[in-house]
């Protein structure tokens, strides 16, 4: 049986992960959790205009939900909106 490499040098993991987010928020382009969490990838990587767009993105998204989810992602909205905050100009 073939083993799957993971990557285990901290910038390789973070590239992983934008693969994998990059794929998830193309098949889910209004789920806040995901365009939070790609967003997140990307400030670490350092791309902070990408970062940026993926955190407007996901309180885009919050507001186009239902008003019954509303409740569910509140979470993402706040998560976002201070990842917003903190990201430099």
């Amino acid at each position: 049986m073939a083993e799957i490499a993971v990557p285990r040098h901290p910038k390789a993991v973070q590239c992983f992960k934008r693969a994998a987010l990059e794929k998830y928020v193309e098949r889910r382009a209004y789920d806040p959790e995901g365009l939070y969490y790609l967003g997140e990838t990307l400030a670490r990587l350092g791309e902070p205009p990408a970062a940026r767009e993926m955190f407007k993105g996901a309180l885009e998204a919050v507001n186009i939900n239902p008003y019954t989810r509303h409740a569910r992602i509140r979470k993402w909205r706040k998560l976002a909106e201070k990842q917003l905050r903190n990201l430099p100009a």
